[in-house]
């Protein structure tokens, strides 16, 4: 059993009466198969982590960036960086070079790996919320939520709000 639930900006809550059906489907399945585990797994979108990374590393003079508004091309030590390489971009992050004062891309892919946990919970607590109040047995210890963080993105550069909501998902 496969399902989305979306979210909005920088929140964990959801409305679950929106699931009702994908929850029924779950539950029965993890009731059928006793030693099942189902994995809950969150996402958010990587767009503030890329934008604090390219600020930052364009204060720092680490990333160079080329043409016209809507068109730029970024550069690290001479090569190309290519922004949709979200992997490459977080070990990017993850090494330090591009934190400064005013912009910590590493506090934000970590901000959005607690947020995308947090929203795993949530559908985990609904799961069990919801299996209570239909008085079907479900086994809590079944259900593990886990945060990806910015990892796993639909879309990873988005353009527009739509295409960020994409990766606001559980």
């Amino acid at each position: 059993v496969s399902f989305t639930i979306k979210f909005q900006p920088n929140q964990p809550d959801f409305f679950a009466d929106r699931y009702g059906a994908e929850f029924n489907r779950a539950i029965q399945s993890a009731s059928t198969f006793g030693n099942a585990v189902v994995v809950i797994r969150g996402h958010a979108d990587p767009t503030k982590a890329l934008i604090d990374m390219i600020k930052a590393g364009m204060e720092q003079g680490v990333i160079k960036r080329t043409g016209q508004s809507g068109n730029y091309r970024y550069f690290v030590q001479g090569r190309p960086l290519d922004l949709t390489q979200t992997q490459t971009i977080i070990k990017l992050i993850e090494s330090g070079a591009f934190e400064t004062r005013n912009h910590k891309p590493r506090e934000t892919v970590q901000a959005a790996l607690n947020l995308s946990l947090a929203r795993a919970e949530a559908v985990k607590q609904s799961l069990v919320d919801f299996a209570t109040a239909q008085s079907v047995n479900l086994d809590a210890a079944q259900l593990q939520p886990t945060g990806a963080g910015i990892s796993e993105p639909i879309i990873p550069k988005p353009s527009s709000f739509d295409e960020a909501q994409e990766n606001m998902r559980v």
